[in-house]
């Protein structure tokens, strides 16, 4: 992993809180190298604040999404427990071996409280996870689910017609999302016997299309107190030009400019191609902070997704649906006339579910003595029309052409520390 905050301890340096470390800082340049351009950092009172809700989130599911997503997400639940707490149950079941997969990465403490816990949720009086509490229940052999399925599939009405044509969408249109983070702040640090912390981040980015992509997870920093950010846009830096700013200073605002201060530490992009992926696109972000590297997430979101989008295409077969043209991008070529409102919809409710896994998943196994937290934020674009995006609502500051969302607040606990990131999305024409 390569730390690309700057190589002098932050705790002899500074503490970045307000703007108080900025002024510091230039004030020892300015004694050593002589005037320097006046610099007024814009204190936290005058910054944007992150929101808990930003345009575009999905708050909630729509009513008639919910009863297919929540059987969804009991299935890959009671999949995955079964599993751990009785290998044997795996067996023909794709979400199981995930699970046992994902399992054996983990380390031993961690893979023990995951076992425990699950042995407890398999003898518990009432299952929480219904027709799925039982090994290798797949979701087209659950009773219900197929009335799940029928409220967002209306067969009667999926009729493909030659003459519907592709929507005919207003340019400009955007082509791409991006998601960036902007700053980490530590609010408590954790209780371990270091001076100090040594915090991880990473994550996937659940596509619309049924991609899982991974941003490869790397250090925040190694050195945080409480108080600290650690800010990876140049809003630090205000109005003064990269060019006269001292090496430094330049590690402190590492992405971004004067005229794109929100341009944050990219994460993950995707493109938003409407003849690849179907409009209304949910786009699924999922950030896991730790003070360890932890790997095995971005291979359980994959194989958990495959084999919930295949277990919902055996459905829709069955139900005389091609599920390839059903799903549109997620399983196939959008294709006129037929698919893409289903495709959108289940789109989103997968997305939801992924999210809403790995956050229960991860939640299993963290305890007091241990910083490991997931967070997912689902957000939603009407169209690929840029008119359509700002219509959203307020915006960050950036550049023509690019729309960007407001700050989000993520918030992460364990092992007694607090920390809260900031992330934002933009859109490109």
């Amino acid at each position: 992993m390569t730390d690309l905050r700057p190589s002098l301890s932050r705790r002899r340096l500074f503490s970045l809180t307000a703007g108080g470390a900025s002024a510091l800082l230039l004030a020892q340049t300015a004694r050593a190298a002589g005037p320097k351009p006046v610099f007024k950092p814009v204190p936290d009172s005058k910054l944007r604040k992150a929101l808990d809700q930003v345009p575009g989130d999905v708050v909630q599911l729509p009513e008639h999404l919910r009863p297919l997503a929540e059987q969804l997400l009991a299935r890959a639940k009671g999949a995955v427990t079964s599993a751990i707490a009785k290998p044997a149950s795996a067996k023909g079941d794709k979400i199981a071996a995930a699970g046992l997969k994902f399992a054996a990465k983990l380390t031993p403490a961690r893979a023990a409280r995951l076992s425990a816990r699950s042995e407890q949720l398999q003898v518990a009086k009432v299952s929480p996870f219904g027709a799925f509490a039982r090994p290798g229940v797949k979701l087209q052999s659950a009773a219900g689910f197929r009335a799940s399925l029928s409220k967002v599939v209306d067969v009667s009405k999926l009729k493909f017609d030659p003459k519907v044509k592709a929507p005919q969408w207003k340019a400009p249109l955007v082509s791409k999302i991006e998601f960036h983070l902007n700053r980490v702040r530590c609010i408590e640090e954790t209780s371990e016997a270091s001076d100090s912390d040594e915090i991880l981040l990473g994550g996937q980015l659940v596509e619309p299309n049924g991609a899982v992509k991974k941003f490869d997870r790397f250090k925040v920093s190694d050195d945080f107190d409480a108080g600290e950010k650690v800010a990876f846009d140049y809003e630090l830096c205000g109005k003064l030009p990269r060019s006269s700013l001292p090496s430094f200073l330049q590690a402190m605002c590492p992405n971004g400019s004067p005229d794109d201060p929100y341009r944050g530490r990219k994460l993950v992009s995707a493109s938003l191609d409407p003849q690849v992926i179907p409009f209304p696109s949910t786009h699924g972000l999922v950030l896991i902070m730790g003070e360890q590297d932890e790997g095995g997430f971005n291979d359980l979101l994959q194989d958990v997704y495959a084999a919930l989008r295949d277990e919902i295409a055996a459905e829709l077969d069955a139900l005389g649906v091609a599920a390839g043209s059903a799903l549109g991008g997620a399983l196939g070529s959008i294709i006129p006339g037929l698919g893409t409102a289903i495709g959108a919809a289940i789109g989103a409710a997968l997305g939801w579910v992924l999210g809403e896994f790995i956050e229960w998943l991860v939640g299993l196994f963290n305890n007091e003595d241990d910083l490991i937290e997931a967070k997912h934020w689902n957000i939603q674009l009407p169209s690929p029309e840029l008119s359509a995006i700002q219509g959203l609502g307020q915006s960050l500051p950036a550049p023509a052409g690019v729309w960007a969302s407001p700050l989000k607040s993520l918030k992460f606990r364990g092992d007694g520390g607090r920390y809260e990131a900031h992330v934002h999305w933009r859109v490109f024409t």
